[in-house]
């Protein structure tokens, strides 16, 4: 498993959904107001979102269509886990994204690219109801193939996705 980076950044307030709580986060038994904890890992980055977990599907789909992606696919974790096993978990969908010029460059250059696309983008409640959203790192992911053409297209790819995420 690739190793977890947190990022305190200035930002949003990341209070739980449940603004009666008046819940407040803690980083290194610190409270944290009006900040937000980026997630960054080898294969991915992210951060807590303001917004319910309907909210934050809708709003990260509109930021992605802005950037020229399309949401291809959307896979239910929690409802497909609950039907299958009769687990329960808390709001987990991964949405399948995809820039259709930007995937034609790629399959052009690499037919077996396919295998590595559409750009997964995660949306999942935590246990506290803080809701998440994070981003397939695609230089890390389109890293793998090693032909040079791809590069800038991973390039821009994950610029593209940063300004969704920071947009959230």
């Amino acid at each position: 498993m690739g190793a977890l980076e947190i990022s305190i950044v200035p930002g949003s307030d990341i209070r739980t959904n449940s603004s009666s709580s008046g819940h407040q986060r803690h980083y290194n038994g610190v409270r944290i107001d009006n900040w937000i904890i980026e997630m960054k890992t080898n294969f991915g980055f992210g951060k807590p979102v303001n917004a319910s977990f309907d909210e934050a599907i809708t709003q990260v789909t509109d930021e992605l269509q802005k950037e020229g992606f399309g949401v291809l696919s959307e896979i239910d974790v929690a409802a497909t886990l609950k039907k299958k096993l009769g687990e329960d978990m808390p709001p987990y969908k991964i949405l399948g994204a995809c820039n259709p010029a930007l995937a034609h460059q790629a399959v052009s250059a690499v037919p077996e690219i396919g295998l590595l696309l559409p750009c997964n983008v995660l949306v999942r409640e935590d246990d506290t109801g803080q809701v998440h959203v994070s981003f397939m790192d695609p230089g890390a992911v389109l890293g793998l193939v090693d032909v040079p053409e791809v590069e800038p297209l991973a390039a821009e790819v994950k610029e593209r996705l940063t300004r969704v995420m920071d947009n959230l």
